[in-house]
């Protein structure tokens, strides 16, 4: 070894004579390779269950390997891995050119809760066979035929957000991918902790037929928080047990947000009411003048008229006979009262 000690890369020629008998020469053709450098440029700790790619910085490498605690993972230069727990993990990687190898390692810090926001779950095939969502319709959330084979596994749709009135019963509509099976299912942030629990699965469904609508009812409790909270929607493989987190191999997750609203807290109808007639039949009245806006709801929490500006007169005469919640809002509060119209 220590004839080839600082020869670079290269074709070389090797003479071995012996002096001892007779001069015997000897000569071989030697071939001294390139060795590659392994370096792993992840330094940042990673969040459980999230999609982390590894990424290798590694010089002159033809072949990658990849070891999380001594189990291969991936043959890739640059893989995406979830990390199923929180905790320390070993990071090996091995490169080679074919003819000389090396190795690097280190040791990731893997973090949950409250280290982390909300996790994104990681699919390794995604949609590619057709399982995705394509529809979800639940009050003001209107979001159709936005699936698709191939599309992206993950979604964030939170700019869309549901006014859903805690304590009541609200129905959600969903529509299936191209796939012939799915299980969906429905998680709400109801404790407004920056996680989804056990507890907060609310509705799921296992789907019988490409493209078809179920319906998913959501009770949202009474000790909900009146705050925005997020609303997580995930396609699994038919016997894939549901968790809001958890990679898989095909499916899809979509975020949206759900404004949670106090529609217990109804004043009962009665004179002390601000509005009259009440029962109504074509114009409502309001006899309080300081509210910046002005909304109506159905008691399930479905808002059927836009927040307009305050106005003492509305006309209500396109809502069909039943129960209405009335709604004013100001900059430190919103109240509800309840009319009838006939």
């Amino acid at each position: 070894d220590s004839l080839l000690t600082g020869l670079g890369a290269g074709n070389y020629s090797l003479t071995l004579t012996d002096v001892n008998c007779s001069y015997t020469v000897d000569t071989s053709l030697i071939t001294i390779g390139t060795t590659p450098e392994a370096v792993i440029l992840n330094t940042d700790t990673a969040c459980v269950f999230d999609a982390y790619t590894l990424l290798s910085g590694s010089t002159g490498a033809g072949s990658y390997a990849w070891y999380v605690d001594e189990t291969l993972i991936s043959n890739q230069e640059n893989p995406v891995y979830s990390f199923p727990a929180v905790g320390d993990y070993s990071i090996h990687l091995v490169v080679s050119n074919g003819s000389c190898a090396d190795t690097a390692f280190n040791i990731l810090e893997v973090l949950g809760m409250p280290n982390c926001g909300l996790c994104t779950p990681y699919y390794s095939e995604g949609t590619v066979e057709g399982d995705f969502i394509d529809g979800v319709e639940v009050a003001q959330i209107s979001n159709l035929q936005t699936g698709g084979t191939g599309l992206p596994a993950y979604h964030d749709y939170t700019d869309q957000v549901a006014a859903l009135g805690r304590g009541f019963s609200h129905d959600l509509i969903l529509t299936s991918g191209a796939a012939d099976s799915n299980r969906y299912a429905l998680w709400l942030d109801y404790n407004a902790n920056g996680s989804f629990e056990p507890e907060e699965l609310l509705a799921e469904v296992l789907s019988e037929a490409p493209y078809t609508e179920y319906t998913l009812t959501i009770d949202i409790p009474i000790e909900a928080e009146p705050v925005i909270v997020p609303m997580r929607i995930r396609c699994f493989e038919p016997d894939q047990e549901p968790d809001p987190c958890v990679s898989g191999d095909f499916g899809e997750t979509e975020d949206y947000s759900v404004e949670i609203m106090m529609l217990e807290s109804l004043e009962e109808i009665g004179l002390h009411a601000p509005i009259y007639p009440n029962p109504v039949r074509d114009q409502l009245y309001l006899l309080q003048q300081n509210w910046e806006s002005i909304s109506i709801w159905s008691p399930d929490g479905r808002m059927l008229l836009p927040w307009t500006d305050f106005q003492e007169r509305m006309e209500v005469s396109f809502l069909s006979p039943g129960l209405y919640v009335l709604k004013g809002r100001r900059k430190d509060r919103v109240v509800c009262w309840k009319f009838i119209k006939v």
